[in-house]
């Protein structure tokens, strides 16, 4: 896991990786399952399905009964649950063919230090196969209790 100051062409590569997500989406929806084997594809929609576990603050919910379970545990080193999630929901994820996932560097920081950030060019890169196996592990222990 990297930080790093983007070129301009990794400005460019970023800014035409903002509409992979919604390839995704597209080809999921009309069927295209093979969209799935694309490098990070899996890891992408098992971040966003994270976010309901990830999230601090929940809607009311319906019943007493009712339980959303919670995860708080860092990602990985230096990304917490807290900051992978605003990273998700204000920014977005992507993936590089070197199988590395792209992320805003908001996944470093919490909002209000991300918004006193004079330079807010930079990326972090975490390999596919460790959101992968990390992704696994979370699900895991949702689906025990």
């Amino acid at each position: 896991m990297r930080l790093r100051k983007m070129n301009s062409l990794q400005a460019a590569q970023y800014n035409s990786h903002a509409k992979f997500m919604a390839e995704i989406a597209e080809n999921v929806l009309l069927g295209n399952k093979n969209v799935l084997d694309t490098i990070g594809a899996k890891e992408i929609i098992g971040l966003y399905l994270m976010i309901p576990y990830a999230t601090k603050v929940s809607l009311v919910l319906p019943d007493e009964k009712c339980v959303i379970p919670k995860i708080t545990d860092d990602f990985c080193e230096h990304i917490s649950i807290s900051n992978l999630r605003d990273a998700i929901c204000h920014s977005f994820v992507t993936a590089e063919e070197s199988g590395n996932l792209i992320l805003d560097d908001r996944a470093f920081h919490d909002r209000s230090s991300h918004d006193k950030l004079e330079d807010k060019t930079y990326c972090v890169k975490i390999p596919a196969k460790y959101v992968n196996k990390r992704l696994l592990g979370i699900f895991e222990e949702i689906l025990k209790d």
